[in-house]
């Protein structure tokens, strides 16, 4: 192998240790909280989407990439732990928005703190990687 293979080879292996390192300590942040890897991402984008009035399921979707009835099951047990309500709109009541909850909030501010922390331990192998 050349010396451009070995240095290519290193920097994937490492980037992919570095990822999944992350994923393992993620999958024990979210245990911990109760949370499921989908209803964090959905939580995040919901918490992004503009005017805090949330996301309607198509939209919530395409976002979390999965399919509608997915998306429909995902927002169900946000609402069931009391993460996230739907909201309909004052003008059209067929639309329904999925909302954070205050509660939401709070989970999903220390859900992006803990997850900060764990970038954190794996910032200086991303920052090899990417030199």
């Amino acid at each position: 192998m050349s010396k451009i293979e070995l240095e290519s080879h290193a920097r994937i292996r490492l980037w992919r240790a570095s990822i999944q390192n992350f994923l393992y300590g993620s999958k024990a942040i979210l245990k911990q909280h109760g949370v499921s890897s989908r209803a964090y991402h959905a939580m995040l984008e919901i918490w992004a989407a503009p005017e805090g009035k949330g996301l309607s399921i198509g939209p919530l979707a395409d976002l979390i990439h999965l399919a509608h009835n997915s998306a429909v099951g995902v927002a169900d047990q946000l609402c069931k732990k009391g993460l996230a309500v739907r909201k309909h709109e004052a003008r059209d009541k067929r639309v329904v928005h999925v909302q954070l909850t205050d509660h939401g909030r709070m989970v999903l501010a220390a859900l992006v703190d803990d997850h900060l922390r764990e970038l954190n331990k794996i910032s200086a192998d991303l920052r090899r990687v990417l030199s």
